[in-house]
């Protein structure tokens, strides 16, 4: 028999963004309740090699700040329709890959 185990979180339980350099391992946490300064994303703050470049002269520093503002306004709207509608509706959760989670438990 095989066995699987599924691993899921609410959107309301994502709380930061977590960035670790390639570089040298260093980390940051981003708070998602806060305002991301993206530019602040260009280089690594303990090694400052380059994190949101891409090729050209183009950057992440867009799609970062678009994730957390649409992190943000999904959770939002997903409380509200909650608070107005009792019955009804669904319950969202999102799930993550199973050996992403057991890696992150060996560390």
């Amino acid at each position: 028999m095989t066995s699987h185990t599924k691993h899921y979180i609410d959107l309301s339980d994502i709380v930061a963004l977590r960035l670790e350099c390639k570089h040298c391992r260093g980390t940051i946490s981003l708070p998602i309740p806060s305002e991301i300064r993206a530019q602040s994303l260009r280089a690594c703050p303990n090694c400052n090699w380059h994190w949101a470049s891409l090729h050209q002269g183009a950057n992440m520093e867009i799609a970062i700040t678009n994730l957390v503002d649409t992190l943000k306004d999904f959770e939002l709207a997903f409380r509200k329709r909650s608070e107005v509608s009792q019955e009804g509706g669904f319950l969202l959760s999102v799930e993550i890959n199973s050996e992403a989670f057991e890696q992150a438990e060996k560390r």
